[in-house]
């Protein structure tokens, strides 16, 4: 889902917040994104807003007035109506990778 700049920043901040000597474990290090990359989008959510977070990028889902769609917020660049809480995460990741690759 994230890709090219925002990728490796994601990637260099993700292994710096597991408290592991990577210098001489670099299959560690690919086994550890492996095994996040195989996470579901509900169980990586939380890591990715604190990813934003920490670029001061403000992800934001919730659940429109008419109870149905969702709104997803991507500090005030990008705003979007879906259907599920699933689709709004996406599109908010999507938005926000979008603005850190255009930096």
């Amino acid at each position: 889902m994230l890709t090219g700049k925002c990728k490796e920043l994601f990637e260099e901040w993700y292994i710096s917040q597991i408290d592991v000597d990577f210098d001489e474990f670099n299959q560690v290090k690919i086994e550890i994104l492996g095994q996040f990359y195989l996470l579901s989008l509900s169980a990586k959510w939380g890591v990715y807003q604190d990813f934003f977070d920490s670029l001061e990028v403000d992800l934001e889902v919730r659940k429109h007035q008419n109870g149905v769609e969702f709104i997803w917020i991507v500090d005030i660049r990008g705003v979007g109506v879906t259907k599920t809480r699933q689709e709004a995460r996406k599109a908010a990741i999507e938005k926000a990778n979008e603005l850190i690759n255009k930096e």
